[in-house]
């Protein structure tokens, strides 16, 4: 099996979109075939924020500027949470979602790549308080993102893209609440109500009509597999649309980052090498590749153990060297808080390297006098 930081260094060349999905004819809904275009998004992004090509350097910003981003984004986070709250309540009594404010959510997230990163350390230590259904529907529209970037996707399928994983799990709306919020063992019938989802997802966006189908074909095709192991339609390969592959893979890594009744979140790096080992045959390798990438270092604002001993917090993430970040020291090799800020460019000093990553809550706690 390739070595994680192998596998991270390789990059991977963007792909498109394919034309059309070829679903098989069965007792699931009828799928319309549907020349994909983006004309339709182009309408949703002239009634939403204007779209300006991602600049490839950025200064670096001030520590005033770093404060405001991070209260922007903060801010952005919750309208994103709100509105899948609100819409979902819609999408439950069989009305129409709003697909605009959607794409104005979208394309304030990705107007600027910092602003994405902050996002992508939002979503990785979003507080367990939340509805984990709607902040999952919120992480994997910021990590589908993350991955289409890594795709070089310009900004218009990126737009698509993410309204793709902000809406992914809509479906969910339409299963009754008893199921959903069970705190026991689901039975199989209980189960089965819960797959039924992706169907349910295709019927809330095929109300906007049939120039969305692929938007709608998204949400039908998020569980579907590589080799035909998903559900509803068994689908294999090809016949897949590329934006539920990736859907699908940030996804699976939102469920693994955070927090389930049965098991502790995992962190960035321990989720994706668990992805790697069991990637064969569900995901498309190419797909994989760049979520490592993108998606399997280390997060602004995440907490690190350095080789040292001691414990500092990501600052900065430099993508050529990803496993380098730039860091502040917070606490000295004996567990003792720091005062005096100092930062450290692991990409420059080869001296000190990180060795594992910490969760907030098993950084050390000074002791009350």
């Amino acid at each position: 099996m390739a070595r994680l930081t192998d596998m991270i260094r390789k990059g991977v060349q963007g792909i498109e979109e394919k034309p059309e999905s070829k679903i098989k004819k069965d007792d699931q809904p009828k799928i319309q075939k549907d020349q994909i275009s983006l004309r339709n998004i182009a309408e949703l992004k002239s009634s939403s924020t204007n779209l300006q090509t991602r600049p490839k350097t950025q200064p670096e910003p001030s520590v005033e500027n770093k404060k405001e981003n991070l209260e922007n984004v903060t801010k952005l986070y919750k309208t994103a949470y709100d509105y899948v709250i609100k819409n979902g309540e819609t999408a439950k009594q069989g009305g129409k979602i709003d697909l605009k404010d959607g794409a104005r959510i979208i394309a304030k997230m990705i107007k600027n790549p910092r602003g994405v990163e902050i996002l992508y350390g939002k979503a990785i230590n979003a507080k367990e308080d939340l509805d984990p259904i709607v902040s999952n529907m919120v992480n994997v529209a910021i990590y589908s993102i993350k991955i289409g970037i890594g795709l070089k996707y310009p900004n218009e399928k990126l737009l698509a893209l993410g309204l793709a994983g902000l809406l992914h799990d809509f479906g969910m709306f339409k299963v009754p609440d008893s199921i959903l919020h069970k705190t026991g063992k689901l039975t199989d019938q209980e189960f089965g109500e819960i797959k039924k989802h992706p169907i349910h997802g295709y019927e809330i966006i095929k109300l906007l009509g049939d120039k969305y189908i692929w938007l709608a074909e998204v949400l039908l095709q998020e569980h579907e597999r590589e080799g035909g192991q998903g559900y509803p339609k068994k689908l294999k390969g090809d016949d897949i649309r590329e934006y539920a592959k990736i859907v699908a893979l940030a996804d699976v890594f939102e469920g693994l980052t955070h927090k389930r009744p049965q098991r502790k979140k995992l962190l960035p790096y321990d989720a994706t090498k668990k992805i790697l080992a069991e990637a064969r045959g569900l995901y498309a390798t190419n797909v994989v590749k760049v979520l490592l990438q993108k998606l399997g270092c280390f997060p602004l604002e995440s907490y690190v153990k350095l080789s040292s001993n001691a414990i500092a917090q990501v600052v900065d993430v430099n993508e050529k060297v990803p496993l380098r970040p730039t860091v502040e020291l917070i606490f000295d090799p004996q567990g003792n808080k720091l005062n005096d800020k100092k930062i450290i460019k692991l990409y420059e000093n080869t001296l000190v390297h990180i060795v594992e990553s910490v969760y907030e809550e098993d950084l050390p706690q000074e002791e009350e006098l």
